[in-house]
């Protein structure tokens, strides 16, 4: 597992903000692609466990950026992989 420093910040913003030895979202992922993003975090949840999370929490993060742009039966839909 990476080691990092995932502090949270007061704004979300923040997040996509590159500092130095702390953990940043790298890619807001579009709409039109967050239901396969979400199957493959779902999968990687069954198969690798917790850390999954490391490399799937840009997609999460997305669903807070994109907010009320995006479905609940889309999101719904990611959570069975």
């Amino acid at each position: 597992m990476s080691h990092f420093e995932f502090a949270i910040p007061l704004q979300k913003d923040e997040l996509l903000e590159s500092h130095a030895g702390q953990y940043h979202v790298e890619d807001v992922v579009q709409p039109r692609l967050l239901l396969s993003k979400l199957q493959d975090a779902a999968r990687a949840y069954n198969s690798e466990g917790v850390e999954y999370i490391i490399e799937h929490f840009d997609t999460y993060f997305s669903i807070i950026v994109h907010g009320n742009k995006l479905e609940w039966n889309i999101i719904n839909k990611g959570k069975m992989a």
